[in-house]
Order: structure tokens, then sequence, then C-alpha cells
């Protein structure tokens, strides 16, 4: 039997660490730019409204941006891309900074 190994890809590791963030409640930050891909699903819609009760400008990347069930914030943009598409990711991003 070959047993690979797994480690974590960057975004589910950013996930979890925002995650982790919010489950600490204590830790006091100063105000993020982030990237959420899977912002309008059941978890996703709760760490992009912790994320703008934080203070955090927040951008989400959404298949259906006009579906996206998500509060109107001056913070959030929801823009159109899917995470298995990196240049429509990158067009989605541009002229953001970072």
């Amino acid at each position: 039997m070959n047993a690979e190994r797994h480690t974590l890809k960057p975004l589910p590791r950013l996930l979890l660490a925002l995650t982790s963030l919010m489950l600490v409640g204590t830790l006091e930050a100063a105000p993020l730019k982030i990237l959420i891909y899977g912002g309008t699903g059941n978890i996703g819609q709760r760490i992009v409204a912790e994320a703008l009760q934080r203070g955090d400008t927040v951008t989400v990347i959404a298949r259906y941006p006009e579906r996206a069930p998500l509060p109107a914030a001056d913070r959030l943009r929801v823009a159109a891309g899917d995470v298995l598409d990196a240049q429509g990711a990158a067009r989605a991003l541009q002229g953001r900074m970072w």
C-alpha cells in the first residue's frame, strides 16, 4: 500500500486560520483584506459576516455573484469567478490592492 503524504493547500490553510481566529475571539488585529472562495455557502457566509463585523475588507469570488445571499456593505465586493479558473480569478482581482 502506497501511503501518500497529504498537506493542506494554501486556500484551505487560509480558511482554517480565519476559522481559528473566529473561534478564539480574543485576538485583536488590524483590519485585513480578505479573499474568500465559497463565501456564498453556508459556512462561507458566516466567515464573511464575521470578517465584516471585525472591520475587514472582503472580496468574495462566486460563480454567480448576482445570486450571492450576502449583505450589502461598503467593505464587501462580490466578483464572478471559479476556484478552478485561475485566469478568471486574476481578472476578478485586477485593480485591487493587497
